[in-house]
């Protein structure tokens, strides 16, 4: 069975037909705006021309011949995250608030994750996960640069290194897949399709299913989703979950009745033919019974942790000499932790070396504003000649900051990171 006959035979002829037809178009771009650092008015007047998202007010889609903005300032101070305006969907249904505990089981890169922490302003806790490493690296750096303080970064194979039974209040399961919603963008993934893959892909699906059914409390939601359009990896194995267990439900999300190609009793599945991103598979559950009190969030107060006097909440976390404000009481001793939550920087003796992560985070308003062309020196890594006071400071531009700086005679030494420089 090809692909067309597999689509076929799940969604009829015509949609079939659609869908092959699509892949022919170009693909679409979009991107998640960082309200915190700069508002939508200020970010539409600078690029008059991007379109808003048919439904999530600060996502944007835009013509990337016209703005390359994945290689902008905006980009590189974290004020926006480039994605796909189909899956920019699955974190704005689940609509996780401050006062949640979240885990997002297969986390890279990061944009879910992400995006739930700009919906939580920033507050509660976020578990992000991945069981690939260098995966879970891109997460941790995606993070940082977008100034994420609510977010664990960890690795693990949850089956194996397990959280206790009703750990979290919502749950992200972005599920491993056979990929044929991503075949506009990948156009060798096409070839490499196959349902024995489809088949394969569902069977881990429905163990993580499971787990994350084990790892949700009563009351809480879990939103699973794929970039597949085959009913095996989708609403086959939500059923599974539901035929399993008689205290969990779907949620029907009808504001999207229009355009989904599944009746939304089954989920939504959006597709590259009839919506503006490419293809996507999403279905709220809810956990029966009344949500407790969960005590994951750190609610401990850290008065000063010697650098600008700065007052933030949680937990101070000392490895090696890296210092973390870690948002969480979760027991992680036994787990491989990538970023416990705000890198503050490095105690090395009685010298505190501020983080670039801390610079994503603080607001501009202590900053040095630099001229476009000092800021462009500085992203390239270069000295800036400025005689300020001795120490580190923030610099900034645009009203947004870019990292830190130790002044010394007259002159700002650069500490961007290196493997961010660029021309």
């Amino acid at each position: 069975m090809d692909f067309k006959e597999h689509i076929e035979e799940e969604y009829g002829l015509k949609v079939a037909n659609d869908l092959l037809n699509a892949l022919n178009r170009t693909s679409s771009h979009a991107l998640l705006l960082n309200t915190e650092k700069i508002s939508i008015e200020d970010f539409q007047k600078q690029f008059p021309h991007i379109k808003n998202h048919p439904y999530i007010p600060n996502a944007f889609l835009y013509d990337k011949n016209e703005y390359d903005l994945g290689k902008s300032i905006y980009h590189d101070a974290g004020a926006i995250y480039i994605s796909d305006a189909s899956a920019l969907m699955v974190a704005y249904v689940l609509n996780a608030n401050k006062d949640d505990v979240v885990l997002d089981m297969c986390a890279a890169p990061g944009g879910k994750s992400i995006q739930t922490s700009i919906l939580m302003q920033n507050a509660g806790v976020i578990v992000a996960n991945d069981l690939s490493y260098n995966r879970a690296l891109v997460l941790s750096q995606n993070v940082e640069r977008m100034g994420r303080k609510n977010i664990v970064v960890i690795s693990n194979d949850l089956s194996k290194n397990r959280f206790p039974m009703n750990s979290f209040s919502k749950i992200i399961l972005d599920a491993p897949c056979s990929g044929s919603g991503m075949f506009r963008k990948e156009n060798k993934m096409l070839d490499d399709w196959s349902i024995e893959k489809v088949k394969k892909q569902a069977e881990i699906q429905k163990k993580l299913i499971d787990l994350a059914y084990s790892y949700l409390c009563e009351g809480g939601e879990l939103i699973y989703s794929t970039c597949s359009f085959s009913k095996e990896e989708n609403f086959m194995v939500v059923s599974y979950l539901l035929n399993k267990y008689d205290d969990i439900h779907v949620v029907s999300l009808t504001n999207y009745k229009n355009v989904s190609l599944t009746p939304i009793n089954e989920g939504i599945t959006l597709s590259y033919s009839s919506f503006c991103g490419e293809g996507q598979y999403f279905c709220l559950l809810k956990k029966d019974g009344k949500m407790p009190i969960l005590n994951a969030i750190n609610e401990d107060y850290i008065k000063e942790i010697q650098f600008k006097n700065l007052n933030l909440k949680g937990k101070l976390i000392k490895k090696n000499d890296a210092l973390y404000l870690s948002p969480t009481n979760i027991n992680l001793t036994k787990f491989n932790v990538v970023r416990n939550g705000l890198k503050l920087g490095e105690q090395i003796k009685d010298n505190f070396i501020p983080d670039y992560h801390l610079s994503h985070f603080l607001p501009n308003t202590t900053s040095i504003v630099l001229s476009y062309e000092e800021a462009k020196k500085y992203l390239h890594g270069d000295t800036i000649n400025l005689d300020v006071s001795k120490g580190f400071h923030l610099v900034s531009y645009l009203g947004l900051n870019l990292g830190f700086v130790k002044a010394s005679g007259g002159q700002l030494k650069n500490h961007y990171p290196k493997g961010l420089r660029h021309n």
